[in-house]
């Protein structure tokens, strides 16, 4: 039996290969577990808070297994390595910019991630600010390559 903790897991993913589990939850903490290394007390062999004091909304593997995408409660997701190392952090947006386009990066609470299936460098994240942001690993976080913007279909206004 895995033990995560006391609180409630909210996101669990298993890496490609399937020789790897992270586990994060409710108490801002990510667990890495290796099934190869593993012993009898069957416990992980990495515990980090990636994102400070925000609930872990999110976590995958990308398709080649050597990164981590992090979607939590804050508006900045991240991109871990393989260990659990922070290879960088994407950009918050000005929430006083109406037009969301026109923003670095989003504004309100991350909700859910996922890597490309086949460009690797890709990754899309979505937030309660109504967008869509597709990031490219190698602009490190720094600016999106597209923004999908959420309208509602009764008066096209932005979505809640």
């Amino acid at each position: 039996k895995l033990v995560h903790g006391n609180k409630a897991i909210t996101s669990l993913a298993l890496d490609p290969s399937g020789a790897r589990v992270i586990s994060g939850g409710i108490d801002y903490d990510l667990k890495l577990w290796d099934f190869a290394g593993m012993d009898p007390s069957l416990r992980s062999f990495r515990k980090i808070r990636p994102c400070e004091s925000h609930v872990l909304n999110h976590l995958e593997y990308s398709t080649t297994g050597d990164k981590i995408l992090v979607v939590a409660g804050n508006a900045q997701p991240k991109v871990l390595d393989r260990d659990g190392g922070e290879i960088f952090e994407c950009v918050k947006g000005d929430q006083y910019v109406l037009d969301q386009s026109r923003n670095k990066g989003h504004t309100a609470a991350g909700s859910c991630g996922a890597w490309h299936p086949k460009i690797k460098s890709e990754f899309l994240t979505c937030a309660a600010d109504a967008t869509l942001r597709l990031w490219l690993v190698e602009d490190n976080g720094r600016k999106t390559k597209q923004v999908i913007k959420c309208k509602s279909r009764k008066n096209g206004l932005r979505t809640n």
